[in-house]
């Protein structure tokens, strides 16, 4: 989602949500045009794509999925690169 789609916020504020309660997030990183993101999951497997792959969705929405994990497996790093 772009990060302009956040208002800025001062103290007292109750913050912004982003993600639906009891909704599941691997990670999150902040990338600009021209931009790769490496996801690296606990059994070993890297993928590695660029930021215009990933499709920008607005701040309600659920977000996408950008990798299918195996049995067991579960993502422990997001990354630009």
């Amino acid at each position: 989602m772009p990060v302009d789609e956040f208002k800025i916020r001062t103290r007292g504020t109750k913050g912004t949500s982003a993600i639906p309660i009891g909704s599941e997030s691997a990670g999150a990183c902040v990338v600009g045009p021209g931009q790769d993101v490496m996801i690296v999951t606990r059994k070993g497997m890297v993928l590695r794509l660029s930021s215009e792959e990933v499709t920008v969705v607005s701040r309600s929405a659920r977000g996408s999925r950008l990798i299918r994990l195996g049995e067991d497996d579960e993502v422990i790093q997001v990354v630009p690169v």
